[in-house]
């Protein structure tokens, strides 16, 4: 982690009210890896996501996109930016098309050849949303509403693509095939931030990973050192996550 991080996150704090969430946290996201960011529910991942899109207030540290802040920038000011998310649970536009669902997700962009040649990515990666782009998005299968809210998000030409439990819900199989799908974007030159409950799948995946605990980092490694770490395997990898 020696060349400048695409994201960074330095000594952040976040409150809901006087309720402090995130308590210090510093993280790296170099450019074209995928790093993890695990912990029981109520630990803060969800928290770090929105701290980043301006969602939830940082009110200490900041917040760094290839050394510019955008600490306390409005949400859409760091989408213009580069930062896209899939949010947890999906939240498609359930009334509209997959086609207007996924055009939604170009609203920024400007350039039309742009928005049509990411509309071909996408449907290269997906191609069930090829198959049912005129189909209306509420009628899709849990893995099918997953795959176009990355879609979705794909669309905007990320610079750093945030993903929230994108297995969260999904039958086995299909959570195979959004980690798999997760690799092929990366290996297509994506960087992503997942946060995930699924330790094992994500840290399988990830190339560095940290660990969240009621607002601390408690631990950080690459994916095969904490897939190895023995507090994880006992706390993460047991029954509960799996």
């Amino acid at each position: 982690m020696t060349e400048q991080p695409l994201l960074k996150l330095t000594n952040v704090e976040a409150s809901y009210g006087s309720i402090r969430v995130l308590k210090g946290i510093n993280i790296e996201v170099p450019r074209g890896q995928i790093v993890a960011l695990l912990g029981a529910n109520g630990a803060g991942k969800t928290t770090t996501l929105r701290a980043i899109t301006g969602l939830v207030k940082v009110t200490g540290g900041s917040i760094e996109l290839e050394g510019e802040s955008i600490t306390r920038l409005p949400t859409e000011q760091v989408i213009s930016r580069g930062v896209a998310t899939s949010p947890e649970g999906r939240q498609v536009f359930a009334e509209l098309t997959v086609l207007e669902n996924l055009k939604i997700g170009a609203f920024a962009l400007r350039d039309r050849s742009l928005v049509k040649k990411n509309l071909a990515r996408v449907y290269a990666f997906f191609p069930v949303l090829k198959e049912r782009h005129k189909q209306i998005a509420g009628t899709l299968s849990g893995g099918e509403q997953q795959m176009l809210s990355m879609g979705r998000a794909l669309m905007a030409s990320p610079r750093v693509l945030l993903l929230d439990e994108p297995s969260l819900g999904l039958a086995p199989l299909i959570v195979r095939d959004i980690f798999q799908i997760i690799k092929d974007l990366n290996s297509e030159g994506a960087t992503i931030l997942i946060v995930e409950q699924n330790a094992l799948q994500t840290l399988k995946v990830a190339h560095y990973a940290y660990i969240l605990e009621v607002g601390y980092l408690i631990l950080q490694g690459t994916g095969r050192e904490l897939l190895n770490n023995p507090s994880v395997k006992a706390a993460y990898l047991g029954g509960h996550i799996h």
